[in-house]
């Protein structure tokens, strides 16, 4: 699906060309008598082609005692937005003035009070925006908008406004203001917003987008969010005639879709409603089933039309829009549209519970000493569960990246979802979930009919919200991702659980990080708060379980072939290593989690499975259980072989993708893991079994390279191997410096000044580092390898990474010539840096000219950033991108304002970094 505005729903008002629109007042586009629009005459083909199948991916030909068959069909239903069929497309002109829209928006702005008497390094401004954005989606840079202050661009800063050290702007937690950071007051008229939204999302409703890049399935492909629900289905602009040849179902045949109207970008002029009609032709006669007015844009309904009368019969089933005495901005959707069936067959249903911050030796299930999942407990000893897993990330959007699609985090990107293979294989779809990382923006709803997020639910509002959907789908065959966000701090659960494990409560309610960290930076946390702190998240996690448990007992009264999979993605850290929450490490309290199956009522040979296993394996696994031989391509592996008693050999398993202390991969292989550090050089070597808190590190007395091998394997061909790294801190611009090598290298560049910081920018988010590679320098490695040169840019204080081949390496404390304008350079001794104020260590040590230091090289992929802009194509994203200095045709030095602050304590946007 095509996906050019994954950000906000926008009720927007703009002034027409000549009229810039200042936000004290509204203005419109006025509504000129017009024709309905015609209907093209000639049909076009329309049919989703399925993703790739892995050819590697075999069924395992073993039962799992204990599980029903998953394999036999049950109920499935006919997914019409996959089914091949054809669609005759309206030909639309747009309404007078729409041609003529700007791009940019001129605001009144004012200075906002200060009532705490908050201490301001800038003036901070707000201005009302001529649109609005959705509360959960605030925290974003919105994709293609600039903000610019007497014609100067001011760059996007996440962070708190009252604490900019330079100019930038924000949206507002409520998603209706822009917050400028600036050092005066601008004159009136001067902020100018760039937004070309508008435009584009009329463009996008236009049959007219087809071209050589864009197809007719494309179009057709309708991705629709209102207030917080995404339904992804069908794009029918009145009037749109859709058909498919199909024989119905024998049994009570239904048709069911999701129907709206999509809010247009601008105001007026308003759609004055369309019609969806449902029309069978069997026998060479055609029958409508039924009709259903839209009025307005707005929520969709849920339409169900009973096509009994032609059961079992083959027909063309065609869906109808009919625009009203108007065309304009009847933009008429279908979501999840699907023909169901009643039937004696048993339908499958697959549920995964998806638990935030959830780390699995804080369940009594597994020994903890508080009863914080009584519930669970009763749940997990009737399930299979695998001891031994490892999440892929300490943190939440790459691991969920990983168990949602079986691949490694950065491969994720753009990959076929677990939702889309069932919704391929007849399963009514949906995903519900409450971490602002899991919205539509990063694509985690592809493949989903129905994607529900809201950023405040609890477990309460989850459970209800999961069986509501799961009692409206029990007849057919579904699929539902349920996702928890409780144990993520802030903490807050309801009273009765906020105090079941503290004592004496002292901390405020909805305490949010920044304090704790403060409080950890200048040395005031005491022990008591630390556990007070550890007391209110395991009272969370009991709220959690006694919701779970609800859940539970409805969900096995329902009909049918149930499988759960309960998988959380990561842990949280309670200063076992000097650290708190989490996405600050790689130890097991972090990258640990919990990974079980259980079937309706239990399976009937529950058990713990010491088996190593991965995120990545869910994927796989259900693939394996339900038959699936055109899986995708995936990187984990079906653990249906070791549910049936055959386990399969011992493997590497990887971790890292740090985003909030500097960067460092792992790998878990034969009871060890291993730890390489990518700016300093450093290693660590644990020995789990014996040592399962990770406090000795063997690297010191143990042969490495099986472990840098396997790290580099593990993560999908990672360069890991011997090499230098020429630590830089030179005059901006300065001369060229030469490199002489002992031996010929394979490789050399500019490390990432991202992976050595300690809070890298959500580059996702639309922030932009305060450096990049590019203004460190740029990199040229001669032919022979023997030479590199370093050309200093405008800050060049950084690290180069320098790696040669196994065969080849230089012998230790061979010379490195450095020299500059024809002299030769002295080099500097590199100084240990100084711990950080919570005692770890630093990413790497201080040079102060040229420092050459020799070690285990580990080169950082490309980030996310890069991934999800070359999944999407979007020249938006690409724009953003070249100017990081990501791309190939490099970057302008980033402008000052991008801040490492996190956001203030009322505004807990980020969530760790996702």
């Amino acid at each position: 699906m095509t996906r050019l505005f994954p950000l906000v729903v926008l009720v927007l008002v703009v002034a027409p060309a000549g009229g810039m629109l200042g936000c004290s007042g509204t203005t419109t586009v006025p509504s000129p008598p017009r024709k309905v629009s015609p209907q093209a005459s000639e049909w076009q083909p329309i049919g989703r082609t399925q993703a790739a199948a892995n050819d590697t991916f075999t069924l395992t030909s073993t039962p799992v005692p204990g599980l029903p068959d998953f394999r036999t069909p049950g109920n499935p239903v006919v997914r019409l937005d996959v089914l091949p069929g054809r669609v005759l497309l309206p030909v639309v002109s747009q309404p007078q003035g729409l041609a003529d829209l700007e791009d940019d928006f001129v605001v009144d702005h004012k200075e906002m009070p200060n009532p705490r008497n908050m201490a301001r390094k800038l003036m901070v401004l707000s201005a009302n925006l001529p649109f609005s954005f959705a509360p959960g989606e605030a925290g974003f840079r919105p994709d293609g908008m600039t903000v610019s202050v007497e014609g100067k661009v001011v760059p996007f800063s996440r962070g708190p406004a009252p604490k900019a050290d330079d100019a930038s702007w924000r949206i507002s937690s409520n998603g209706k203001q822009v917050v400028l950071s600036y050092p005066t007051m601008p004159p009136p008229g001067s902020v100018t917003i760039h937004w070309p939204l508008a435009r584009e999302v009329v463009g996008r409703n236009d049959p007219a987008w087809i071209n050589d890049t864009h197809t007719v399935d494309q179009f057709v492909s309708a991705s629709v969010t209102v207030a917080g629900d995404t339904y992804n289905g069908l794009r029918m602009v009145a009037p749109t005639t859709m058909e498919w040849d199909l024989t119905l179902p024998a049994v009570a045949p239904r048709f069911i879709g999701w129907v709206g109207i999509e809010a247009p970008p601008i105001s007026s002029p308003a759609t004055d409603g369309a019609t969806l009609v449902v029309e069978v032709v069997s026998d060479g006669v055609s029958a409508e089933a039924g009709q259903l007015l839209v009025p307005s844009a707005g929520p969709p309904e849920r339409w169900t039309v009973d096509l009994s009368r032609w059961a079992g019969k083959a027909v063309t089933l065609r869906l109808r829009s009919d625009p009203g005495a108007e065309a304009t901005f009847d933009w008429l959707y279908v979501g999840g549209p699907i023909v169901s069936a009643g039937g004696s067959a048993e339908p499958r249903r697959v549920v995964v519970v998806a638990m935030d911050t959830t780390r699995p030796d804080h369940f009594s299930f597994n020994g903890y000493e508080r009863p914080t999942t009584p519930e669970l407990d009763r749940v997990l000893g009737q399930a299979l569960v695998f001891d031994h897993t490892w999440s892929t990330a300490p943190r939440t959007r790459p691991s969920f990246r990983s168990s949602t699609t079986g691949r490694l985090p950065l491969d994720a990107v753009g990959a076929t979802n677990i939702g889309d293979v069932f919704r391929q294989h007849g399963f009514a779809t949906a995903g519900i979930v409450a971490n602002t990382h899991l919205q539509p923006r990063f694509d985690f709803d592809d493949g989903f009919d129905l994607w529900s997020f809201d950023g405040v639910a609890n477990a309460r509002q989850q459970v209800d919200h999961g069986l509501q959907w799961l009692k409206a789908n029990q007849d057919h065959d579904s699929y539902l991702f349920l996702h928890f966000m409780d144990p993520h701090m802030a903490y807050d659960a309801p009273a009765a659980f906020r105090e079941k494990f503290v004592e004496k409560p002292s901390l405020a309610p909805k305490l949010h990080r920044e304090a704790v960290l403060k409080w950890m930076a200048n040395g005031t946390l005491t022990d008591e708060q630390k556990q007070e702190l550890e007391g209110l998240h395991d009272g969370e996690m009991a709220f959690m379980s006694q919701q779970l448990g609800r859940f539970f007992a409805e969900l096995d009264q329902l009909p049918g072939r149930t499988l759960v999979v309960v998988h959380s993605d990561h842990g949280e850290e309670f200063w076992e290593h000097g650290g708190f929450e989490h996405n600050h490490s790689l130890y097991d309290e972090l990258v640990r989690t919990m990974l079980a199956f259980r079937p309706s009522g239990g399976a009937g040979t529950p058990g713990r499975l010491p088996v190593a296993s991965t995120l990545m394996d869910v994927a796989p696994t259900l693939y394996d259980l339900f038959g699936f031989v055109d899986a995708p391509m995936v990187d984990g592996r079906s653990l249906v072989p070791a549910m049936a008693g055959t386990p399969e050999p011992a493997r590497a398993l990887p971790v890292g993708y740090l985003q909030y202390a500097h960067e460092r991969w792992g790998v878990v292989m034969q009871g060890k893991k291993y730890i390489l550090h990518t700016g300093s050089g450093e290693e660590e070597l644990y020995d789990l079994d014996r040592d399962p808190n990770e406090t000795v590190n063997l690297a010191a007395q143990t042969d490495l390279g099986p472990y840098r091998e396997q790290l580099s394997k593990v993560h999908g061909g990672l360069k890991v191997g011997s090499g230098y790294r020429l630590h830089v801190s030179v005059a901006p611009n300065s001369a060229p410096i030469r490199f002489s090598l002992p031996e010929a290298a394979t490789g050399a560049d500019v490390l990432d000044p991202e992976s050595l910081v300690e809070h890298r920018a959500n580059i996702e988010w639309g922030e932009r580092p305060k450096k990049t590679a590019r203004a460190v320098g740029t990199v040229e490695l001669a032919d022979d390898g023997r030479t590199v040169v370093f050309t200093p840019g405008a800050q060049p204080q950084g690290v180069l990474w320098v790696l040669f081949d196994p065969a080849r390496l230089p012998a230790p404390g061979a010379a490195v010539r450095v020299e500059q304008n024809g002299a030769v350079l002295p080099l500097a001794a590199l100084d240990a840096a100084p711990p950080m104020p919570n005692g770890r260590p630093r990413a790497a040590g201080r040079c102060p000219g040229v420092c050459v230091v020799p070690g285990t090289i580990v080169v950082p992929p490309l980030p996310e950033a890069v991934m999800i802009a070359k999944s999407r194509g979007g020249a938006s994203d690409m724009e953003m991108l070249k100017l990081l200095g990501y791309t190939a045709e490099g970057a302008e030095e980033p402008e000052a304002g991008s801040t490492d602050d996190p956001p203030s304590d009322d505004e807990d946007i980020d969530h760790e970094g996702g």
